[in-house]
């Protein structure tokens, strides 16, 4: 499992996804810190949650696919990939893209730089 880890690198995700809450947002970053793969994940925006580092941990990709296997499928999505997480009846039901500012599938998604 240590490959996978390693593979997929490490996400910033929010106390509150850690202790049930939705995810909400998720927005990939460059970063110059080598573990970390560019991925954070938020539950709901709240600007004075958001500024308090403490309110974040990280996490390995083990512990993400326990939370959201499907972070893993768009783990190598383009940097500046931003995204809302879009729910029914609190199930998750897709993505929409808050660059594009539209509906959006895995395969768009994976595919927005390549031409």
């Amino acid at each position: 499992m240590e490959e996978k880890k390693d593979f997929y690198g490490r996400f910033v995700v929010s106390k509150n996804i850690l202790e049930g809450e939705s995810i909400r947002y998720s927005v990939r970053e460059q970063t110059c810190i080598p573990h970390l793969n560019g991925w954070t994940l938020y539950s709901l925006l709240d600007e004075d949650y958001e500024k308090n580092p403490q309110n974040f941990v990280v996490i390995t990709a083990a512990d993400m696919a326990a939370i959201a296997p499907i972070m893993l499928v768009i783990a190598d999505a383009p940097y500046g990939t931003d995204l809302s997480w879009q729910y029914k009846d609190n199930m998750f039901t897709g993505f929409y893209d808050l660059v594009e500012k539209k509906t959006t599938s895995i395969e768009e998604i994976m595919n927005k730089d390549k031409v």
